[in-house]
C-alpha cells in the first residue's frame, strides 16, 4: 500500500509498524521479486534449449 505524506492523519499505519516487521516485509518483497526474476530466466533458458534442439532460433 502506498500512501501520500501530505496529511499526517493519512499515515496512521506508520505508528503501528515496528522495525522488525518492516524488515520482514521488505525481505519478503525482495524474495518475491527475485523469485519472479528466476522464473523468467528459467523459462527463457528452457525456450532457448528447445529451439536449439528443434533447429529454429528463438526471437528474444
Amino acid at each position: 500500500m502506498v500512501s501520500r505524506f501530505d496529511n499526517e492523519g493519512d499515515v496512521h499505519w506508520l505508528d503501528q509498524i515496528d522495525a522488525g516487521s518492516l524488515k520482514i516485509k521488505v525481505a519478503s518483497t525482495i524474495v518475491a521479486i527475485f523469485s519472479i526474476h528466476l522464473l523468467q530466466i528459467f523459462l527463457n533458458v528452457r525456450s532457448t534449449r528447445t529451439s536449439k534442439f528443434s533447429g529454429t532460433r528463438s526471437c528474444t
